[in-house]
């Protein structure tokens, strides 16, 4: 089996010979020999190229190049063009990173926008093998040394156990030109680093170490398979781990109890199997676990998605984008469904001289005269004050809530009634606002229930 075979074996297992497929491409000998092959083995597919304006006239020569290649393949090209260095101050990364970030945001849209199943990208062993060693120098744990993966979500690399030498043989073979990014050939960030010193030292030491790394990568994914399940099946078996997942299987939330994590043979490894599904890095992660039984209540961690409480010995994890961001209008009297949990019921009334005040926390029977329609629920924001029932003087929401004793979660996921002008008329479930306390003077009543 020659090496364009084996190729065409590996294409098979990752990618749909039916559907069409977006495939990257720099330019580079790696992403033109992806190109190649697939245009070969007659695949459908149409090709993306970023030029992110970074190394001058060298990335619109790049640009030309692959408008070239593409051309001659009656291949369709999509072009997108960013201010990568703005990105890059505006949102506090690396060069490296603001690219990353910015060119597979751009390919997933694009994949949508033209109903490609996925996205090619040309990753080999070379880059497979940077990548283990990177992760290693950083002191990641066993899901970082399992490496990229062939297939990951809509991104495939059906070139990942191919060396960079077998793909520079073949371009060779078709007489196929490219172009080469210079700034890949000088030793200023890591990844070069270790490409043009540390490797070609490795592989002097042992002329088969791509190989075996590898192999080793291999060996670490069943392992890790094997990890994760006894995880996962401990979580399951627990009352007290509750681990919550939307429909793509993404972890968005969890109230986990402290002493439960501990009956687990490895207590440090299973918090950092939970948190790092949360995008919470090492340092953050070995921090809480240090830290877990001893930190006063209420301490706050963040990572990019999701913010962690500790709260009376629970571990609380939630979406940042979720705390505040939920409101609802009441536009007149009724029963409304505000969602699939949240259903409130509206109603003015004439006080009689029978009338009796509620007292379900749920239900409030207000004096009704003031209020302006529309009403909104909503969560309190930082600032929101109102003057607690029985009370004189205002007071800031999270203060009262706080001084109540309710607990973290709880406050988290309290709403507040306002009406038309802002003005606080209950804490739902605890407490009214005075002013709208029923008097003598009173003619109407609003009465609010929340289920």
């Amino acid at each position: 089996m020659d090496w364009t075979e084996k190729v065409l074996f590996e294409l098979k297992k990752t990618l749909d010979a039916d559907k069409l497929h977006l495939v990257a491409l720099s330019g580079g000998p790696d992403s033109v020999a992806l190109l190649l092959l697939l245009h070969d083995f007659n695949y459908l597919i149409e090709a993306v190229h970023c030029n992110f304006h970074l190394r001058g006239e060298e990335s619109d020569r790049d640009e030309l190049f692959c408008k070239d290649l593409c051309a001659q393949l009656n291949v369709k090209l999509h072009v997108v063009h960013f201010d990568t260095n703005t990105y890059t101050q505006l949102h506090h990364v690396s060069i490296e990173m603001a690219a990353r970030e910015l060119r597979y945001d751009y390919f997933e849209k694009l994949r949508v926008a033209i109903h490609a199943a996925d996205i090619c990208v040309a990753h080999h062993r070379d880059d497979q093998v940077e990548t283990f060693l990177l992760n290693l120098c950083r002191g990641t744990g066993l899901r970082g040394l399992t490496g990229m993966k062939e297939c990951n979500g809509h991104i495939t690399r059906p070139l990942l156990h191919f060396s960079r030498q077998e793909i520079l043989q073949y371009l060779q073979k078709c007489n196929q030109t490219y172009v080469t990014d210079s700034s890949n050939l000088v030793a200023n960030v890591k990844r070069n680093k270790l490409r043009l010193n540390i490797i070609p030292a490795l592989r002097e030491i042992n002329p088969l170490f791509d190989m075996k790394i590898d192999q080793t990568i291999t060996y670490l994914t069943e392992v890790q398979t094997i990890v994760e399940r006894s995880i996962d099946d401990f979580i399951k078996k627990s009352q007290h781990l509750a681990v919550y997942y939307n429909a793509k299987g993404d972890a968005i939330a969890a109230y986990i109890q402290i002493q439960a994590l501990k009956e687990y043979v490895n207590f440090p490894y299973l918090v950092y199997h939970i948190l790092s599904s949360f995008k919470f890095n090492s340092t953050i992660i070995e921090e809480i676990v240090e830290k877990i039984e001893h930190v006063e209540s209420g301490k706050i961690w963040f990572s990019d998605t999701h913010q962690l409480t500790i709260n009376h010995g629970f571990i609380i994890i939630d979406p940042i984008e979720s705390k505040n961001d939920n409101s609802y209008k009441i536009p007149e009297e009724g029963k409304f469904h505000l969602n699939e949990s949240l259903v409130v019921s509206v109603f003015m009334i004439q006080k009689t001289a029978d009338f009796k005040v509620s007292r379900n926390p749920m239900s409030i029977t207000i004096s009704g005269d003031d209020i302006k329609f529309p009403l909104e629920i909503r969560h309190p924001k930082a600032d929101d004050k109102f003057q607690p029932f029985g009370m004189h003087g205002r007071k800031l929401i999270t203060d009262f809530l706080k001084d109540e004793k309710v607990d973290v979660l709880t406050r988290r996921n309290t709403f507040i009634l306002v009406d038309a002008e802002q003005r606080i008329i209950w804490v739902v479930g605890h407490r009214i606002d005075q002013r709208y306390a029923i008097t003598s003077k009173t003619e109407k009543i609003l009465c609010v229930t929340v289920q």
